[in-house]
């Protein structure tokens, strides 16, 4: 049930839904295009768009003016926080520049707070979910099998942890920097570890990729049978495209579990099927589904009416 509206001043549309995403996020567009199919108004908006749109904001309500429409953010908007972009300064100097890139988090997710928004999810703790080692803490509290994981830059804690072992390792970023796919790590590399702390997991053998998507209540599972030798399938498949949908109910409970004990409503994970049952890998509370056969019917209907509230 919706909240009650508070008074909004001449000229401003109450603001259903406020996407903060990438002006090119697919996603973000096939969202949008179900809310607007249920009279919802949604806008896209993100850091990237912060100094070149008009703002306004005071404790319990944020003005935005887009494309000429003033809009007006309280505590009736819902906000899906799905990628925040960075605030743009190329016409800065480097001091300019490091402040406005320092101000720009701040200053967005202060006035959406203070505005008293609905936010799916939390960008506090999607920022916490999103980290690799707290996703497979939470996973083994919750009695969900991971594999077993490591990070040092102690060559000699890496070879001890190896000993017996096919190791892999395993980016833990989405950032700036290049993306390395997962990868077996010999014995005779693990030295390399001293320039960096690295994220080091046993290789799990399974039959099967699995790709979950949860929203709220509701689950989908994607399977991609494995090659002889796959570690990472984005490697033998870019686009995904052996993904096929397919019902685990054993599966569709725990991956609802780990969204829940994270703190958000909507995941994007990634299991292994094993012969010992499935095995959680990662989740990311703002991943791709839009890959996924069927998932344009299924996951963006059901954002749609979570968002809507």
């Amino acid at each position: 049930m919706r909240r009650k509206q508070s008074l909004i001043p001449v000229g401003n549309v109450a603001l259903d839904v406020l996407v903060v995403a990438d002006p090119d996020d697919m996603h973000c567009a096939v969202v949008c295009e179900e809310l607007s199919l249920g009279e919802a108004n949604a806008v896209r908006f993100n850091l990237a768009d912060l100094r070149a749109t008009p703002l306004v904001a005071e404790p319990n309500w944020l003005q935005l003016q887009v494309d000429e429409q003033s809009y007006w953010v309280s505590q009736e908007t819902s906000v899906w926080w799905r990628r925040a972009g960075v605030v743009e300064t190329s016409d800065l100097c480097d001091e300019e520049a490091r402040l406005a890139f320092d101000e720009g988090p701040h200053l967005l997710i202060g006035s959406l707070a203070a505005a008293g928004v609905r936010f799916v999810d939390d960008p506090f703790t999607v920022a916490r979910a999103e980290t690799k080692q707290f996703q497979l803490a939470v996973a083994c509290r919750s009695g969900i099998a991971t594999p077993a994981t490591r990070v040092t830059n102690d060559p000699a804690a890496a070879r001890s942890f190896a000993s017996g072992r096919k190791l892999i390792a395993k980016a833990v970023s989405p950032g700036v920097g290049i993306a390395p796919f997962v990868t077996e790590v010999r014995e005779s590399e693990l030295d390399a570890v001293a320039t960096l702390p690295t994220m080091l997991q046993e290789f799990v053998p399974a039959a099967a990729d699995l790709r979950v998507v949860v929203v709220a209540d509701d689950s989908w599972i994607w399977r991609r049978p494995r090659e002889a030798g796959t570690i990472d399938w984005r490697q033998a498949d870019p686009e995904g495209s052996a993904f096929r949908p397919t019902t685990y109910e054993e599966l569709a409970v725990a991956a609802r579990k780990v969204t829940a004990a994270l703190g958000l409503s909507i995941s994007v994970q990634d299991w292994l099927e094993t012969d010992n049952g499935p095995v959680f890998l990662e989740s990311n509370a703002l991943g791709a589904w839009l890959f996924l056969g069927q998932s344009r019917e299924l996951v963006a209907p059901a954002i749609a009416g979570h968002l809507k509230g």
